[in-house]
């Protein structure tokens, strides 16, 4: 007995566009058939038919991105040298478009058709799919819609003390916010954070969340200063309230500051901060932190990561600073001063110094994280090796030991390899 097309549905969904044979034809084929094939379990609107949706929708970015691959192994100017590619058609087979054009038929597929974009900015597994599945999309404005649309689909907007406060999922904020640092987009880093972790509904959220804790830590305390009071009489009722109420708030705050972040890397809060600010801001730093990391590992050569092997050879941003004494963001101020000194230096002099040559981008950059910065009420933390170093100097190498640093093998070859692409490109 044949099985109906609707039960052999959940069977096909795992590999529906990916399955042999996978060529733009039929890739094609299969993304029109999709309508029609899914619409019944659309309708049906169950939990066990949208996880079927979302394992198709996972399959098609999959495919797509399969397809793309293909196109990058091409050898393009075997195509350039025969009349019959011009058209991207042979035999009156349709050859792969350009992954540009491949990636404008996922994302109509995904977020321009309304249906499946109730299902896809939903689920968390297929935007991270979308987001981290080779080759990666290159429009950050894409990440910046499926990113923020998820988070704020994630976010609760009515509130009940009747009701329990379901969790929020940061998780696939962190995961849009590597794919950027990847590229070393860092003005968008921030602007993502600024949308999800620092959005006024997760501020809502995250204060909603405070204050309905004190309400049910409240209640729990009159119910059991009220049983005290009847079961055991020994006391006043008022003696026991002050016992109770001095043991919850102790426990509360202890278990509250666990929660909050005070220092995290190179980054902690200004001392005059309220723990509860530091508190609504504790996801925020730490993605702050996620960035200045990044900007730190792959971007500048300081006394953490400097190496005398060929791990970081070719830095490409000169984001630090550094003076006699310590690494630091330089100020205005600072850069005035090497702007005066440059001019020093009489026309005839054939090389000016590496540390005269003022990048205006490295320059923005370097402004545009101070000022991140101080507007979040945040500092950033020495590094205990330039303390070290510093130590090391005003005391002479006085009870100092010079112990060979250790090098992972693995991290030289993994930026010998990235710094070679980056200079062929």
């Amino acid at each position: 007995m044949k099985l109906s097309m609707i039960n052999q549905i959940p069977f096909k969904a795992k590999n529906y566009f990916s399955q042999p044979p996978l060529n733009y034809e039929l890739y094609l084929k299969r993304i029109r058939r999709f309508p029609k094939l899914f619409k019944p379990l659309q309708d049906a609107n169950q939990d066990k038919d949208r996880d079927t949706i979302d394992l198709a929708l996972i399959n098609a970015i999959k495919a797509n991105r399969t397809l793309q691959t293909n196109n990058n192994t091409f050898p393009h100017e075997y195509r350039h040298t025969h009349d019959y590619y011009i058209n991207d058609e042979v035999l009156n087979l349709k050859l792969n478009p350009t992954n540009l054009k491949l990636e404008q038929m996922l994302w109509n597929f995904l977020y321009n058709s309304p249906t499946n974009k109730s299902y896809f900015i939903t689920n968390s597994s297929t935007i991270r799919t979308y987001l981290t599945t080779k080759p990666l999309p290159s429009n950050p404005k894409r990440l910046f819609d499926v990113t923020v649309s998820n988070f704020n689909s994630i976010v609760p907007k009515l509130y009940s003390i009747f009701k329990k406060i379901p969790p929020v999922d940061t998780s696939l904020t962190f995961t849009a916010l590597q794919v950027l640092l990847e590229k070393k987009d860092y003005y968008n880093s921030i602007k993502l954070i600024d949308l999800t972790l620092n959005s006024p509904s997760y501020l809502t959220y995250l204060d909603k969340k405070f204050k309905y804790s004190i309400i049910y830590s409240t209640t729990v305390l009159s119910t059991i200063t009220l049983l005290q009071a009847i079961y055991l009489p020994l006391l006043a009722p008022w003696i026991w309230l002050l016992i109770n109420s001095v043991g919850f708030s102790g426990l509360f705050y202890g278990l509250f500051k666990l929660k909050v972040v005070q220092s995290v890397g190179r980054l902690s809060w200004r001392p005059y901060n309220s723990i509860y600010y530091n508190y609504l801001h504790s996801d925020e730093i730490l993605a702050i932190n996620k960035v200045i990391t990044h900007l730190e590992e792959h971007n500048e050569i300081n006394i953490k990561n400097y190496h005398h092997s060929k791990v970081r050879k070719f830095p490409n941003l000169n984001i630090f600073e550094s003076n006699d004494y310590i690494l630091e963001l330089p100020s205005e101020k600072d850069q005035k001063n090497d702007e005066i000194e440059l001019a020093n230096f009489p026309p005839s002099t054939p090389q000016l110094p590496t540390s005269f040559k003022i990048d205006p981008e490295s320059t923005n950059l370097q402004q545009f994280f101070k000022q991140e910065l101080n507007k979040r009420k945040i500092t950033l933390n020495d590094l205990p090796e330039e303390l070290d170093f510093l130590q090391f100097w005003l005391t002479h190498g006085e009870n100092f030991e010079w112990i060979e640093p250790d090098q992972d093998p693995a991290e030289i070859i993994k930026l010998d390899i990235k710094n070679k692409t980056t200079l062929e490109h």
